[in-house]
């Protein structure tokens, strides 16, 4: 979880008896004044992005963004496959690459199921469909994709740091 507020576990090290005590007030385990200090070292690192809001995530999945001549076709059909994509990226600890794989066999199984094959030899990876999986997943597992893998997570530490907030600090 630290990862994601951008702090590096050297930043906890005078703070790890706050952060092994269970959080809340009244531990018994660690002084009023270490809590104290810890709460307001947090507070001066809040997140820039971070409002007052209890950190609900406030994402919402935009559907596929590739555009191009005929693109609204796949689009259609691919549509539950980009907004899961979309929420996998904006997930606490995702890993790009399944976030990517898993829009890929989104993106296959609609191309199945528009065009069934009764004989199982996956012909549809060779039609205008199975060609139209092929470029998406293309077009998220690259270094651009990378940039809006990132951005997303970059943006729950706020959540992260709310959820510290309240572990520890008591709101």
């Amino acid at each position: 979880m630290w990862n994601k507020l951008d702090y590096s576990p050297a930043d906890f090290e005078n703070f790890k008896d706050v952060l092994t005590s269970g959080g809340g007030s009244g531990s018994t385990t660690v002084s009023d004044s270490k809590r104290v200090a810890f709460c307001s070292w947090l507070a001066a690192n809040k997140p820039s992005s971070c409002g007052t809001d209890p950190g609900a995530s406030t994402f919402t999945p935009d559907g596929c963004s590739i555009s191009y001549p005929g693109s609204s076709t796949w689009n259609s059909l691919f549509n539950s496959a980009c907004n899961g994509h979309d929420t996998c990226y904006s997930s606490m600890g995702a890993i790009k690459s399944d976030c990517d794989n898993a829009l890929k066999r989104e993106t296959d199984f609609a191309c199945m199921e528009r065009e069934p094959d009764p004989d199982k030899n996956e012909w549809w990876r060779n039609t205008k469909c199975g060609l139209a999986s092929k470029a998406y997943y293309a077009g998220v597992s690259n270094p651009i994709g990378s940039y809006f893998f990132y951005a997303a997570q970059s943006g729950l530490g706020c959540v992260g740091w709310h959820a510290i907030r309240k572990k520890y600090c008591a709101g």
